[in-house]
């Protein structure tokens, strides 16, 4: 029986290549010309910085026959990664390994080559975002370190409410489709974000308070019409609007659906303007009303925009 012979070739690189010897057997009830493995070891091989296992069944082996199946693994040791491999002068892609081998006549010829450990960068250490995120893959599994020189792809979200404008990676605009190679450090990653503006379209825009001819507030309203032309303005015509006791004046808000959940005020309707903006209010006792000034009690012709928030109005008697 030979001995196995490792050959380690020193050039940045280890070239680790084993060779493995079989006696041929002759045995009553054994095929003429098969090659008995049985006392070839195959398994726990270690070559410089790697080491080969065999599986049989899932358990590992020593020994084997031909026409066995055996699952070979081989793994770099600590601080070191495979480069490359080679079965029976046969390249092996990595993402291959384990890979299953049918024992032949001799026991398989593996060269493989092992280079130091590439350091596993941190991708996600250095992002600059408000409302945004970013995720980096490899393929299709979601990662957050990776090798220097791997690349990437990534995708990047918005909270619910704003839109990513920009995305930048180390000083440099990038534009879909997203990828990145990774470099030395931890990537520098810029997310400009705005906030977007929520559109709410309503079936019915009115008035309701003491201000108004109801003169009370709750589900009494006073109701515009939309017009024909655009779809954020309101009209409404020959609407009374008074001033009722003392202090700032009578009160009213607009409202939205009949309802308090989308509702404006906080302004003033007063003598010598024509219009005012209001305010999105809250659904609160102490959120401010719209007014009207004293002595300027009457009918009016009046507009509001649902997008622009302007409130016009024009006294007609």
């Amino acid at each position: 029986m030979k001995k196995m012979k490792i050959v380690v070739a020193m050039l940045g690189l280890a070239l680790l290549t084993p060779t493995f010897n079989s006696c041929k057997k002759e045995k009553h009830g054994v095929e003429k010309g098969i090659t008995q493995l049985e006392d070839v070891e195959l398994s726990g091989v270690t070559f410089g910085n790697a080491v080969v296992t065999f599986k049989k069944d899932g358990k590992l082996v020593t020994k084997a026959k031909e026409g066995d199946k055996l699952m070979l693994d081989i793994q770099a040791k600590e601080g070191f990664e495979l480069s490359s491999v080679k079965l029976n002068g046969v390249d092996v892609p990595l993402t291959e390994l384990p890979k299953e081998v049918t024992l032949g006549k001799t026991a398989p010829k593996l060269e493989v080559k092992v280079v130091k450990a590439k350091a596993l960068i941190q991708l996600d250490a250095n992002v600059i975002a408000e409302h945004a995120s970013i995720t980096f893959y490899r393929g299709e599994e979601e990662v957050t370190k990776a090798k220097e020189g791997e690349e990437l792809t990534f995708a990047v979200s918005a909270e619910r409410g704003y839109r990513i404008t920009e995305v930048k990676i180390d000083d440099k605009i990038l534009a879909t489709p997203y990828k990145y190679v990774v470099g030395t450090t931890s990537p520098k990653v810029e997310l400009a974000t705005e906030k977007l503006e929520v559109e709410h379209t309503y079936d019915k825009i009115s008035l309701t308070g003491n201000a108004t001819e109801k003169g009370t507030w709750g589900d009494n309203h006073v109701d515009l019409v939309k017009s024909e032309t655009d779809s954020y303005t309101w009209i409404g015509k020959g609407i009374k609007l008074s001033h009722k006791g003392g202090g700032n004046g009578g009160n009213f808000k607009i409202k939205a659906d009949h309802a308090w959940e989308h509702q404006w005020g906080d302004f003033i309707v007063d003598a010598g303007l024509e219009s005012v903006t209001a305010k999105k209010t809250e659904n609160n006792s102490t959120s401010p009303n719209a007014q009207i000034t004293t002595n300027i009690s009457g009918v009016y012709d009046i507009t509001f925009n649902t997008k622009t928030l302007l409130f016009t109005y024009k006294k007609v008697g």
